[in-house]
């Protein structure tokens, strides 16, 4: 059984959406700078939740089919809080999340026999980055079937 975690989490980062930096694993922002956003990135905490697996055929553990279950979570940050007034920008924050779950969801170059579909959505409101700033964003969250052997 080799599960492609790592391999869904690159795919996902190698999408193109037209104005965001999308992140991997290895590139999770330490601090966020008003020129490095918007982006979108895999969530430090819990960015693997939900996991469960089933057997689809008799066999012994290494030769049974088996999907398993997940859920990715990513971060996605639009911009400062307070660096525009008003609302005048939440169209376009919630065009780019609807471009991201677009690219990731019509994705035809995941590597592997995978499955992913867009979850769920936390509110779109202010989010603190590590030194303390908020900016406006939203969680994201992706149900994966993985189908092994």
């Amino acid at each position: 059984m080799a599960l492609k975690i790592h391999t869904v989490a690159t795919s996902i980062s190698n999408v193109a959406v037209s104005g965001v930096r999308m992140r991997d694993l290895t590139e999770i922002p330490w601090n966020l700078a008003a020129s490095n956003v918007p982006i979108f990135f895999p969530r430090p905490n819990n960015f693997i939740t939900d996991i469960s697996i089933e057997r689809d055929s008799m066999g012994t553990p290494a030769q049974a089919a088996k999907t398993f279950f997940y859920t990715l979570n990513y971060v996605y940050i639009y911009k400062a809080v307070g660096a525009t007034r008003g609302y005048s920008f939440f169209q376009d924050m919630v065009k780019q999340v609807a471009d991201i779950w677009d690219a990731i969801v019509l994705n035809d170059d995941m590597s592997g026999p995978i499955d992913i579909n867009p979850g769920s959505i936390a509110n779109f409101e202010p989010i603190p980055s590590p030194e303390g700033e908020e900016y406006w964003g939203a969680h994201l969250d992706f149900d994966v079937k993985e189908f092994i052997n």
